[in-house]
């Protein structure tokens, strides 16, 4: 994920949660705790990974957050490193907390859960397709960009290539986190409780991906290209705030408003009755 990303695109003065009224707080920040962030927590939102498999990436990611002096192996990185998630959503640390000691408190896993239930969207990184989904069912546009279905950081180690997320855990040895899984199971349950919500299932969730990676290549949108970040971008409100990644993880953005990118084209509003059109005939988003 690029840093700065929406900084680079447009003017985010109007947005309620910018790195200037957020004490630098840019989008993404790096990996800094989201502790002192937690009461905007009800604006933003966070896509979660299973945390045997973030820590696999981590290894393989040059020992990513190890403050340990040694290389060390698999097993002694994922001790290290347990509890990631927990502590960047309840720690307040400018510096990446993931993998500093002391190991999260039951206060911390506390504070870290009451804070996942507050953001308005949870998604899960095993299902992303339907995280993508959902994310449009709820938020829109009814159109997407095929970027939102791209591994853009796909692990070298990772079997299947840039079709998979999917590491082999059995070097592991038998670990599991134990901070971090209790926190991603409650994560699960509220995503599948929205994709619930929504009405939303596999088939159409696949139906609607097919239809609109078709559109978009019948119709395709180029990218604006990156402006001063005191320039506004003409014809376009991005209401966006910040975003936080950790290694393909966890991600956490705070939303100044609904995400919601509002083109005064003629064409874009054509492209929205088009699969208006395609959503009405198989069941509707939203």
């Amino acid at each position: 994920m690029q840093h700065d990303f929406w900084e680079t695109r447009g003017d985010l003065s109007r947005c309620a949660f910018t790195s200037a009224t957020l004490g630098g707080y840019k989008s993404p920040p790096g990996h800094k705790g989201f502790g002192s962030y937690a009461a905007a927590a009800k604006k933003g939102a966070t896509v979660l990974r299973r945390p045997e498999q973030r820590v696999i990436s981590g290894f393989h990611d040059g020992f990513h957050s190890y403050h340990g002096k040694d290389e060390p192996d698999l097993p002694a990185y994922a001790a290290a490193v347990e509890g990631c998630a927990v502590r960047m959503l309840a720690r307040k640390q400018k510096g990446s907390p993931c993998g500093a000691a002391p190991a999260p408190t039951p206060a911390e896993e506390a504070a870290a859960r009451k804070t996942l239930e507050a953001f308005q969207f949870v998604g899960i990184t095993e299902e992303w397709d339907l995280t993508v989904c959902l994310w449009h069912a709820t938020f829109g546009p009814k159109t997407c960009h095929p970027s939102e279905f791209t591994n853009t950081r796909v692990g070298a180690a990772a079997e299947g290539g840039a079709d998979s997320h999917e590491y082999d855990e059995a070097p592991l040895d038998g670990f599991r986190d134990r901070f971090d899984g209790p926190l991603y199971d409650r994560a699960a349950q509220l995503f599948w409780a929205a994709v619930a919500k929504k009405d939303l299932d596999r088939e159409f969730c696949d139906d609607w991906k097919a239809a609109c990676l078709k559109h978009a290549a019948e119709h395709p949108t180029p990218e604006p290209p990156p402006r001063p970040r005191a320039e506004a971008t003409p014809g376009i409100e991005v209401l966006i705030g910040s975003c936080l990644a950790s290694l393909s993880a966890v991600v956490f953005c705070v939303v100044g408003a609904q995400l919601m990118v509002r083109r005064r084209r003629r064409s874009a509003v054509a492209d929205e009755i088009e699969m208006e059109s395609f959503l009405q005939r198989e069941q509707g988003l939203g």
